[in-house]
Order: C-alpha cells, then structure tokens, then sequence
C-alpha cells in the first residue's frame, strides 16, 4: 500500500509541475548536472626563449601580470637571465628584460608594499635576494641574508615572507627584512624542490619528479598532496590570480621555452607527517642534497631546481 501511495505522490507531483510550467513559463526543475572531480589544466600561452635563455624558472604575479624568468644555462658560475611580462588576459608578452644577472631565478614573489619583483636568486649564491622594479623589469639592488634559501613567498598581512630552506625541505618565516623568525618541517619526498605560493590560509609547495604540490597550513602541518595533471613536462612555478592557480612549466628539450597553465579541480590525498629524526641521526646539514636514488635523469640544463644533478 506504502508503494502505491509514493507512486501517486510521484504521479501528482509531476502533473503540478507540468501546469505550472505551461502557465507560468517556469522551467522544470531539472537534475543536478555531473560534479567534475578530475583535476584540469587549461593552457594560457607559449613562452618562447628569449635568446640564449631558454630554460624557464622562477615566476610570480602581482595580480593582473605574470613575471617569469627564462635563465640561460652557461655561464653557470654567473648565470644570465630574462624576464618577461605577461597579460594573462591577452596572452600576450608586454615588456621583456634581458641580460640580468640574477643567478638561477628559482622563484620570486610581488610585494605590494613596496611595489617590486623580489627574485630568491638560488644557485649558486643561495643567499643572495634581488629586488626587481615591474614597471622597468631593471634591478633595483640586491641583498644577502643569513640563510640559503630556494624558494619565496611574501605574505602581505603579516609583512613577512615564507622561503624554503636550502638543503632541506624544510621552510621557515622571516621578517620584512629576512631576519629569520621560525623553522616549519617539511616533507621529505625525495622530489626536486622548486617554488612556493600561499592562498587563503595555506601554502602550496611545487615538486618536480613528478610534478606534485604538498599543501602546508600556517603552522606547518602538511595537509594534503596531489600530482599535476601534465607530467611529461618540469613544473618550475606556482601562483594565484583571483583565486584561481597557474602553474607555469619548462618544455624539457634543447629548444627549450614555457607553458602556462590554470589548473582546477585537484584532489588531495593525506600525507603522513614526518618522523623526527633520532638522536643518532646525522643533523640536515649533514644529508646530501639529492639522495642518490632520487637523481633525476634529465641532462642538468633543463633540470635546474634546487636539487641539481652532481
């Protein structure tokens, strides 16, 4: 009886419907459309080489460009680099600087306090910060710190910067003027490090081999990770432009040159946390920079993140 009962429930409701879709002009509800899970990557543009630069490194936005660095792999003692601007929106390059000797570029970030490109310089001089004028794209002056450092993330409402530690895979806090303030623990996982960005309320941290981001919240905690959907590619650089993720590559190869993408919808599985080393164990400091295992096999020259092939 409970059946029938349903049924015709079924039946009524739909009748009602009908009617008022036929004297109101109200469309029939319809059924939720599928969810998408499956994470996407949409492509933006090709970034040609500029000259001899041709291997694309570090990159950042200060919400309306993109700054990326394309580096030119001899000399390596005193590298030579290029920067572009780009409108996203155009797809197209506004302003180009080339013969900038920033070292590899591995990342950089926009501070909108003081208006400029602050550039994590990485190999060989770890601990050398530039400063770059947008407008210009022309060096502005250049600083050394007290630590080494591979990747940098300025964070407006606290007015520090977030950078990760040479060496490590850990990453640590600083002032406005980089006088250090904590040291997070990061996950080990063997990878080539390469840039970090933070968005509403954590930071996203960019491997290469494979291409895969751990996501980290303010105190430090590993929250999730998740591979990137193109992997026949290096992933060098990560940033937000009105909440939305662009992921920037190097095309592996001799011609070189960049893709950008906007990634969406990515899925993140939990990360088991990292085990305290004993008291035995032999400090940071002491470990290789890349365990043999996890050398990469691409040529040195197109694998220029802070783990570079010996």
């Amino acid at each position: 009886m409970e059946t029938v009962i349903a049924f015709l429930q079924k039946i009524t409701s739909f009748i009602i419907t009908l009617f008022m879709t036929l004297f109101t002009g109200s469309p029939i509800p319809l059924a939720p459309g599928p969810v998408i899970t499956e994470p996407t990557q949409t492509k933006i543009m090709t970034v040609d080489k500029i000259g001899d630069c041709r291997i694309v490194e570090g990159g950042c936005t200060d919400g309306e460009f993109i700054y990326l660095s394309l580096l030119c792999p001899t000399p390596e003692d005193d590298p030579v680099s290029a920067v572009v601007k780009i409108n996203p929106k155009r797809k197209k390059i506004v302003k180009t600087a080339e013969g900038l000797h920033i070292d590899h570029a591995n990342d950089m970030t926009y501070n909108p306090s003081t208006g400029e490109i602050v550039i994590c310089n990485n190999m060989p001089r770890r601990n050398l910060i530039t400063f770059l004028d947008p407008e210009t794209l022309e060096i502005k002056r250049t600083v050394t710190i007290g630590t080494e450092i591979f990747s940098i993330e300025y964070i407006p409402a606290e007015d520090c910067y977030y950078c990760g530690i040479a060496n490590s895979y850990n990453f640590g806090k600083f002032t406005a003027d980089f006088t250090p303030v904590e040291t997070y623990t990061g996950i080990d996982n063997g990878f080539t490090r390469q840039s970090m960005s933070f968005q509403n309320g954590e930071f996203y941290h960019l491997f290469y081999k494979t291409n895969t981001i751990y996501k980290y919240d303010p105190l430090g905690r590993c929250t999730g990770k998740t591979d990137l959907p193109v992997q026949e590619n290096e992933a060098e650089d990560l940033f937000f432009i009105g909440g939305e993720m662009y992921v920037t590559y190097n095309i592996l190869g001799a011609s070189s040159g960049g893709i950008i993408y906007k990634v969406e919808n990515l899925v993140y599985s939990a990360v088991e946390p990292p085990v305290p080393p004993t008291e035995t164990a032999p400090p940071p400091s002491a470990e290789p920079e890349t365990p043999p295992s996890a050398e990469p096999e691409t040529p040195p020259a197109d694998n220029q993140g802070e783990t570079p092939a010996a």
